[in-house]
């Protein structure tokens, strides 16, 4: 299915305050890599697009002003992943939560920041795997 501009618009209205906040990111599924979108404009036609067709740029060098400090060149951007974590509470309470983890840092500690206690009880055991979408 290829995307439409009505349907961007469709999820776009769907989300959340806090998300339309946050920066635009798009993810490529065969190399599992996320990237900032740096800004959108009109194709200047070729031939593969007409002219003015509407188009999103990611990777400009030149183009920096919009994107978050970890794209800046030199930089690496984060690797986030969508995680499956199963957690164990000190009074045997277990929950399953989805989380986006970032791989670079320490998975432990972004776990216990994020669920480190639920419902008054110590997070006590957990295990995680990456959801792979």
């Amino acid at each position: 299915m290829n995307y439409t501009y009505r349907d961007l618009l469709q999820a776009l209205q769907e989300m959340s305050s806090d998300e339309l906040d946050l920066h635009v990111t798009i993810y490529d599924m065969q190399r599992e890599v996320y990237h900032p979108l740096n800004y959108t404009g009109k194709c200047e036609g070729d031939d593969v697009l007409d002219a003015d067709h509407p188009i999103m740029i990611i990777n400009d060098p030149d183009e920096n002003v919009s994107e978050p400090p970890s794209a800046i060149p030199g930089r690496e951007f984060p690797d986030i992943r969508s995680c499956e974590i199963w957690m164990e509470f000190a009074d045997g309470t277990t929950l399953t939560a989805d989380d986006f983890l970032d791989m670079d840092k320490c998975i432990e500690t972004q776990i216990r920041d994020n669920f480190g206690i639920f419902g008054g009880s110590k997070l006590v055991n957990f295990k995680w795997k990456e959801l792979g979408i």
